[in-house]
Formats: C-alpha cells, structure tokens, sequence
C-alpha cells in the first residue's frame, strides 16, 4: 500500500510538474508575444513621437513665418497711417490757402450783370423779368426746347400745344452791378 501511495505521489508529481511546465511554456509564449507586441508597441510610439514632432516643428516654422508676415504687415500698416496722414494735413493745408484765395477774390470793376442762382453776391442787385405767352411758329421741340439756367427758364407756356398761337415764355433773373 505505500507502494501504491507513492507511486499515485509520483503520478502527482510527476502530473504537477507537467503542468507547471505547460504553464511555464504559456508563460514564456505570452511573455514572447508581450514582448513582441509591446516592440510593435514601441515602434509604433517612436514613429508617432517622430511625426508629432515633425508636426510640431512645422507649426512652429509657419508659426514664426505668420508673425514675420504679421509684423511685416503690420509696419507696412503703420507707415501707410503715416503717408495719410501726412497727405490729409496737406491737403488741409491747400483748402485753408483756397479758402484764404476765394474770400480775397473780388469782382472786376465795371458795369454788367449775371444770371442769378440763389442770392446774389456781394455788391449786386437782383432783377427779375419775364416774357409770358409769346407767339412761336410751332411748339414742337424745334422750335421750344425747356431748360433751365439757374434761376432763369424758357419753356412752353402751360403744356406745349395746349394754346394755338401762344406758346412760349421764358423768365431771366439776374445779379446786376
């Protein structure tokens, strides 16, 4: 009987330390393929670190390029201020000179008068006169084209046609010294 208890001990054993040499193998082929994979794992991390950083790198270079174009752009900005500005003092500069020459400007000496548009300047008279009714050969754009001069007209008396034999009128206002 210790025989055959030794020997079922041995069996065990024996079983046991298959098993544990199966599991050793499973161990060593997970381990293998951890390894492996974490390799893969690896060289996959490494290529994405090299692509970030070549990304990165990239963003950086045109990151510096916006701000030399920016700050190109924004000199350029500053001296365009400039050159307007200065051109807006000169042309104010000329208007003042203008104006100064327009209020010294008189008119010349002498009898005459002109047609009026709105009050009359400094020195003159307002006249005003008209012709109303008055006999034309035809009404027709021939003969009575309307317009206006300032103050002044002719045109058709009343609608053109309406009156058979008096057709036209025409009134002048103008600024007499």
């Amino acid at each position: 009987k210790q025989w055959y208890q030794r020997r079922v001990a041995i069996t065990a054993g024996i079983e046991a330390r298959n098993e544990i040499d199966q599991l050793k193998s499973k161990i060593d082929k997970l381990e293998e393929e951890q390894n492996k994979n974490l390799s893969v794992t690896t060289s996959e991390i490494e290529g994405l670190k090299s692509d970030l950083s070549a990304k990165i790198n990239a963003l950086e270079e045109g990151q510096i390029e916006q701000n030399e174009n920016l700050s190109g752009t924004t000199s350029e900005i500053e001296g365009l201020k400039s050159d307007l500005s200065a051109k807006i003092d000169a042309l104010k500069e000329g208007q003042s000179e203008l104006t100064a020459q327009i209020g010294d400007v008189s008119w010349p000496k002498g009898s005459y008068c002109i047609l009026a548009s709105g009050s009359c300047p400094a020195g003159f008279t307002r006249y005003s006169g008209h012709i109303r009714a008055f006999n034309t050969f035809n009404y027709t754009p021939t003969y009575i084209k309307p317009a206006v001069f300032g103050d002044s007209y002719m045109g058709c008396h009343g609608p053109c046609g309406q009156y058979t034999s008096w057709d036209a009128e025409f009134g002048i206002t103008s600024c007499c010294k």
